[in-house]
């Protein structure tokens, strides 16, 4: 009695800090995010007709690879040094020279996309039949800079409830909402339309902060000095956006001549499997971007060791294992949600999760890298990783794995990748690699692996298909919490702080 006693006080106490609510908060949006996107595709797939939806998909297409150049990657300039200023003409100097660096592009591209409107739509839809849709996709484009700017901004403040309530409105339940009621109309350059016009409403609360701002100054402000820290900061990576996209879409693009189209979307569902992942992390960078800016600003480098120290046990000890129960349960997933007519699916499927611990290395210690510097140290580790990619992939693929081989070189890029943003950080912060006790959890890992194939080996004769993937998934998660608990012992600190973050109240 005394013992259930003690765990509901200890229940009690659980009231996660600030950094803990604003991580959780902002994972559950990019999770609904990714969820509404989802629903989204699937009713306009059926409003639209394979056509419109084609040339819908492209319109997204267009926006997401304009992206960096129409906002100058002030994504992550903006918080960053809203976040570092010391007063508030500081602050908001920051903000009006990111507000600049971030509209003026995104103005541009409208401009000049209207004045040769005609030739690039039979560039890129081929038909002059979608100039009406291409005007609109400009318009999507400017607005979103609009968008991104608002977001921007809360993130710098570290109000990551406005950030995540702007999201949910503009970029995820306000489409769903606009898709439920017009998808039937069966135009894509409507659809499109609705969307650019819901991004332009950012316009109006980026309005209302930007008047407060300069009533505050009430004097002219020079400029010149933030508005050339943040363009040096932001024009060198936006080939980074473009680098990451070319890594995704190498493998995809070259699969075609390679093999067949069929592989080519088994490679696509491969890679899914990674950009689901980042859904669900890019909340971390979203919030720690920030907050780690503060920390370089306050000179607190042991503090930001200690925090690198963490992240990095967290990516190894929980990624390695996902890494080794993925590649024993691929098979069991894939046949029982998708059917055996995908089955040739899983050998790829399998090459993609080797890249798993270094994708995520990247995904969440890319936002700690632009934190603590300037220069553009991802863009060019993502450079290097795309070289990579295509010096591997490609002669592999012409050896005869065909695109086994593309997975291959992507997959090599991938840990090219992972492996130099961590290298980066290590030499940065001399990280004792002694504290995170690599052979120990590979040995960990490696029983309980052995356990794992055991009973999948037994079960494949006594369950169909679909019980066998219900009490795969029972196994996994019993596996998953004998591995927290031995961790736990261990000690790790990743798993300490954690912990001491969500249980003791108030504690930041």
């Amino acid at each position: 009695m005394l013992s259930l006693k003690r765990y509901v006080l200890l229940l009690q106490t659980v009231r996660p800090g600030p950094f803990i609510s604003d991580l959780i908060l902002t994972t559950l949006t990019s999770i609904a995010t990714t969820i509404t996107s989802v629903l989204i595709i699937r009713i306009l797939a059926g409003g639209l007709g394979p056509e419109q939806f084609g040339a819908y998909a492209l319109s997204r297409r267009i926006l997401a690879t304009v992206m960096p150049v129409s906002t100058l990657t002030m994504s992550m300039a903006i918080p960053r040094y809203v976040a570092i200023s010391h007063t508030e003409t500081e602050r908001d100097s920051y903000f009006l020279s990111g507000l600049i660096l971030a509209l003026v592009p995104g103005i541009a591209v409208l401009l000049i996309g209207f004045v040769f409107d005609e030739q690039l739509t039979l560039i890129l839809f081929h038909d002059e039949l979608y100039l009406s849709l291409f005007r609109m996709t400009l318009w999507m484009i400017a607005g979103y800079s609009i968008y991104i700017t608002l977001y921007a901004f809360h993130r710098g403040m570290q109000e990551m409830r406005l950030a995540n309530f702007w999201q949910m409105c503009i970029i995820a339940f306000g489409p769903l909402v606009l898709t439920w009621f017009f998808a039937h109309v069966g135009r894509a350059d409507i659809i499109v339309a609705l969307f650019a016009g819901l991004m332009w409403c950012a316009l109006i609360p980026l309005g209302i902060i930007t008047f407060k701002v300069i009533l505050r100054t009430n004097r002219w402000v020079d400029l010149s000095q933030p508005l050339r820290q943040m363009a040096l900061y932001g024009l060198p990576r936006v080939p980074g956006g473009f680098a990451l996209a070319g890594l995704f879409a190498i493998g995809p693009l070259l699969a075609p001549y390679f093999g067949s189209l069929k592989e080519t979307g088994y490679l696509a569902a491969g890679q899914s499997v990674l950009t689901v992942l980042q859904g669900g992390l890019v909340g971390f960078g979203l919030v720690a971007l920030p907050r780690l800016a503060q920390m370089v600003a306050a000179e607190q480098q042991e503090a930001i060791k200690k925090a690198v120290e963490n992240i990095l046990g967290l990516i190894l000890h929980l990624g390695l294992f996902g890494v080794v129960q993925g590649l024993l349960w691929a098979d069991t997933v894939v046949l029982a949600l998708l059917g055996p007519q995908y089955q040739e699916a899983i050998p790829l499927i399998r090459v993609i999760l080797l890249s798993l611990v270094p994708y995520l290395a990247y995904v969440m210690l890319r936002s700690v890298i632009d934190a603590v510097e300037e220069r553009a140290i991802n863009t060019m580790n993502l450079f290097v990783a795309l070289i990579i990619a295509l010096v591997v992939g490609v002669p592999v693929a012409s050896s005869g794995l065909g695109v086994l081989g593309l997975a291959l070189g992507t997959t090599a890029g991938f840990i090219i990748l992972g492996i130099s943003t961590v290298y980066y950080l290590s030499r940065k912060y001399e990280i004792r690699w002694e504290t995170l006790r690599v052979r120990e959890i590979v040995f960990l890992n490696f029983g309980l692996l052995l356990f794992a194939g055991l009973l999948k080996w037994g079960w494949v004769t006594l369950f169909p298909e679909g019980s066998l993937l219900v009490w795969s998934g029972i196994v996994l998660v019993c596996l998953f919490g004998v591995y927290l608990f031995v961790l736990w012992q261990l000690r790790f600190g990743w798993l300490l702080d954690l912990v001491k973050r969500v249980l003791v109240r108030g504690m930041k």
